[in-house]
């Protein structure tokens, strides 16, 4: 069997086949570029209605620090398209602006709702010179009007060291109550005012088994009618009392 080779058909097939592949790029390239421009007009018109902008401010955990003040500060991005709110922008303001504020988680909702999950910081004192002011385990003062029941702590003239430990002997004895007065004003050696004005001395470390050996001592005194005027704890499994008279003596029931 022989075949035949037309050039000239041949050009022909490859000249239909070209201009078949021009049409089809040709209607491929028509549905893309409506595509886009229908997709760029739908985009438009979902921004000039406000739909995916922030619209309203939720805040959650806050106790410290009244709603307003908190929504206030967020309060810029309100109408702002949601995937433009910074979060950490946010945090550091009101971190920055409310002490008491520990953590600020921030989500950015595509319906429009912009959350705020307030983290706020743990007291374990009250100062002594303002009640109204606590200071949580990290050392950070902030206003906390919720606080009155806990311990008191000096601050007044002492030591980044010294109120380290004082907060340690705090976090030690957690049953201290708001008659309670923590001294760091020697940083070598914490000392503690309890609510029957007896002084405890701690020195600068081992506060939990140091108030241990205090509660053993203040529960002997008990049994036996006595209060002491001072315990020393700074010596290794010692207790040593001075000034112990009988509680009927120093005006205890």
């Amino acid at each position: 069997m022989k075949y035949h080779f037309d050039r000239g058909q041949a050009g022909r097939v490859r000249r239909r086949e070209g201009r078949k592949k021009r049409v089809r790029l040709f209607a491929v390239l028509l549905i893309l570029t409506t595509f886009g421009f229908g997709l760029s007009a739908g985009w438009t018109w979902v921004l000039k209605k406000g739909a995916l902008k922030i619209t309203a401010i939720e805040v959650y955990g806050q106790r410290l620090v009244p709603i307003q003040g908190i929504t206030g500060a967020a309060a810029a991005y309100l109408g702002r398209p949601f995937w433009r709110v910074d979060e950490k922008e946010i945090t550091k303001r009101l971190t920055q602006k409310y002490p008491a504020f520990k953590k600020v988680s921030v989500t950015a909702w595509p319906w429009g709702t912009l959350r705020l999950k307030v983290e706020e910081r743990q007291a374990v004192a009250v100062l002594e010179s303002d009640t109204l002011m606590a200071m949580d385990e990290e050392g950070v003062v902030f206003p906390d009007s919720f606080s009155g029941h806990l311990p008191r702590l000096r601050i007044l003239g002492t030591t980044q060291p010294g109120r380290r430990r004082a907060i340690n002997l705090i976090t030690a004895a957690a049953n201290l109550g708001r008659e309670a007065l923590v001294d760091p004003s020697d940083e070598e050696n914490i000392k503690l005012r309890l609510s029957d004005r007896t002084l405890v001395h701690f020195g600068n470390g081992n506060f939990k088994d140091k108030y241990s050996r205090l509660e053993e001592v203040i529960k002997i005194q008990n049994n036996n009618g006595l209060k002491a005027a001072e315990i020393d704890l700074r010596f290794k499994d010692q207790a040593v009392i001075s000034g112990q008279v009988a509680q009927n003596q120093a005006g205890q029931p």
